[in-house]
């Protein structure tokens, strides 16, 4: 998974029992320092895909094509 100035390596995938996604452990680095970027879940949306990771949501849209 890339974002604006880090990279995360996504691992060990489990599937959210009744629900369109996965849940991940994460290794990633950001300015050149590697930190453990903890769990995260992507699910499938209308739109594209929800990442959803301590407390937080964030939506990533498709491109259109």
């Amino acid at each position: 998974m890339i974002g604006l100035e880090n990279a995360c390596t996504l691992t060990d995938p489990v599937e959210v029992r009744g629900m369109d996604a996965m849940l991940f452990d994460t290794q990633c680095n950001g300015e050149g320092v590697a930190y453990d970027g903890g769990r995260v879940m992507l699910m499938a949306t209308r739109a594209g895909i929800a990442i959803i990771s301590d407390g937080s949501v964030v939506e990533w849209t498709r491109c259109p094509n």
